[in-house]
C-alpha cells in the first residue's frame, strides 16, 4: 500500500497561510497515518520530505507505528556549514536565499522554470513530467517563500543518532546536492541502522528511473515486514 500526501500549501492541498513549520508538517503526517489507522509504516521522505520525516521520528518515533525510514537525496540541515552539505546556501549564505526570494516574489513562472530545470540530469526534463511543474506552480509565492525559509532554518542532524529502525539512504551527485553522495555518507555514518545506494541522474532520480528505485522501496519494505 501506497499512500502519498501532499502537505498544507502544495499540489492539490489547501492553501493555508499557517502552520508551514516542518514540525506542524510532521503532526500532519502524523494525523494523517492515525487517523487512516496504520501500522507498520516505512516512512519515505524525498528533499525537504526527509527532514520531515526526521521530525516525525522525534516527534511520534516512540509509538512505534513507523518500523523504517526512507531519507531520499536530503540535507538534514540546509544552511550547515559542515563539510558533508553540499546544499548551495551552506555556510549559512543568507544574501544568495535573499536573492532566491526576490526572484521568487518578483518573477514566479522564470523562477519556477529554472528551479525545475535542476532536479534533472543534464537539465533535460523528461517527458510527461510537466504535471510535477504545475504542482510547483499550485503553490503561491508567499507560502513558498515561507515553506522553504522553515525548511533552511531548521536543523535535523541531531535526530540521526536516535533513530533507532531501519533507514534506506538514496542519493546521487546533482545539479541541487553537487556532492549528494558524501552528503548521504555523513548520514549513514550517523544512523545507527543504515543502508546506502548511490545511484545516477538528477534530484528527482526516481522519476528518471522507476523501476529500478520502486524495486529498491519494495525491496527494503518487504525485510521490515
Amino acid at each position: 500500500q501506497v499512500v502519498t500526501l501532499d502537505f498544507r500549501g502544495h499540489g492539490r492541498s489547501q492553501k493555508t497561510l499557517e502552520g508551514h513549520t516542518l514540525p506542524r508538517y510532521a503532526r500532519d503526517v502524523h494525523e494523517l497515518i492515525t487517523a487512516m489507522g496504520l501500522q507498520d509504516v516505512v516512512l519515505v521522505g524525498w528533499g525537504m520530505g526527509g527532514s520531515v520525516a526526521l521530525t516525525y521520528w522525534q516527534e511520534f518515533g516512540r509509538e512505534g507505528r513507523v518500523t523504517a525510514l526512507g531519507l531520499w537525496d536530503m540535507t538534514p540541515f540546509p544552511y550547515s556549514d559542515a563539510g558533508w552539505n553540499s546544499h548551495e546556501f551552506a555556510g549559512f549564505q543568507t544574501q544568495p536565499a535573499t536573492h532566491l526570494a526576490d526572484d521568487l516574489m518578483t518573477d514566479r513562472d522564470t523562477f519556477l522554470q529554472h528551479y525545475f530545470r535542476r532536479w534533472w540530469q543534464d537539465h533535460h526534463v523528461p517527458d510527461g513530467a510537466e504535471s510535477l511543474a504545475e504542482d510547483l506552480r499550485s503553490t503561491p509565492p508567499w507560502i513558498a517563500l515561507a515553506i522553504y525559509s522553515a525548511y533552511l532554518l531548521t536543523n535535523t542532524a541531531d535526530i540521526l543518532p536516535t533513530v533507532t529502525v531501519p533507514t534506506q539512504l538514496i542519493a546521487t551527485d546533482n545539479d541541487v546536492f553537487p556532492q549528494g553522495i558524501v552528503q548521504a555518507k555523513y548520514l549513514l555514518s550517523r544512523l545507527p541502522r543504515a543502508t546506502l545506494h548511490e545511484r545516477t541522474g538528477g534530484h528527482a532520480f526516481f522519476y528518471e528511473d522507476p523501476d529500478a528505485c520502486n524495486q529498491l522501496l519494495l525491496s527494503f519494505s518487504q525485510t521490515q515486514r
